[in-house]
């Protein structure tokens, strides 16, 4: 088995120990456990760390030039990170919308959503959350899904690699209501690295976006509410932020037209180099079934 291939195992095996810790956790408490699951994710990345620079030793790449190697170290400007944080905004609003209509979707074949709140309701949950769900997401969640796996399919194109590694990213999530969005922002992080060569500006992204959601979720008292989208307030919101993301999305693609973009490749997706992705796709695809199905009527 190819290098790649074993590397989504592992991804598999990560998930697979942070959700026995959780699962076995909140049997022993009898019950959801915030600090849990904050234990539980901060297993999946420390695994998640470990596989990036054992995949990224094996190929003979240390030091500075891995950095150079995965587009982590390249120059950011200040533009940039204004045009990443505004484009964030507009992620954040399509994130309670997609989800919320994903979920009359998915009521139709017998889903309810029965998430537990996340259990956010003092300031040193907050800061946890913050570390464990925003910053260290945007990091070892990146270097796996966009800073290797996404580099490396590239070698079968472009189009083919930002929906290969999107689709990945969002079933790995295991979460029915979120799978749409997860995917979107799949797709953004993976363009902005593609196009840009920066790893970075993803990792940024990643994180403004977790981060927007944890602050809402603390200051929603712990657990997220359902917006009014009928509102006029709202309505006015969301076309605002629409326009603004749109521009923003705009001016970043003509920045990054004069920037350095990764190479793609002309091979055939369906190749030995990539059975574990076709394995690793079943394999959170069949979990991902088995929760919509566990959560029907």
């Amino acid at each position: 088995m190819k290098k790649t291939s074993t590397v989504y195992m592992l991804v598999i095996f990560a998930l697979f120990a942070g959700s026995l810790v959780a699962v076995a956790g909140r049997g022993y408490f009898n019950g959801g456990n915030f600090w849990i699951d904050i234990v539980s994710r901060i297993i999946i990345f420390a695994l998640f760390l470990a596989i990036f620079l054992w995949a990224t030793k094996t190929d003979k790449v240390w030091g500075r030039e891995i950095f150079q190697k995965y587009a982590i170290s390249h120059k950011v400007r200040v533009g940039e990170v204004i045009k990443i944080i505004l484009l964030t905004g507009v992620l954040f609003t399509s994130f309670l919308l997609i989800q919320g209509l994903s979920v009359k979707f998915f009521e139709l074949f017998g889903y309810q959503q029965t998430s537990e709140p996340l259990g956010i309701d003092n300031i040193w949950k907050y800061l946890t959350a913050v570390m464990v769900l925003a910053i260290l997401p945007a990091i070892f969640e990146e270097l796996i899904f966009r800073g290797y796996i996404l580099q490396n399919m590239m070698q079968f194109g472009r189009t083919k690699a930002i929906i290969a590694s999107s689709i990945l990213f969002s079933l790995y999530h295991m979460s029915p209501a979120q799978t749409i969005y997860q995917f979107v922002l799949g797709v953004a992080c993976a363009m902005i690295v593609i196009y840009s060569g920066k790893l970075v500006l993803a990792m940024l992204l990643h994180f403004v976006n977790n981060f927007i959601i944890v602050t809402y979720t603390y200051l929603s008292g712990g657990g997220e509410q359902p917006i009014t989208w009928t509102s006029a307030s709202t309505i006015i919101t969301v076309a605002v932020l629409v326009i603004l993301g749109s521009l923003t999305a705009w001016s970043l693609i003509k920045t990054f037209k004069t920037e350095k973009k990764w190479n793609e490749g002309q091979k055939k997706f369906a190749t030995s180099e990539n059975i574990g992705y076709f394995i690793c796709i079943a394999i959170v695809g069949a979990i991902w079934i088995t929760t919509l199905l566990s959560l029907g009527t």
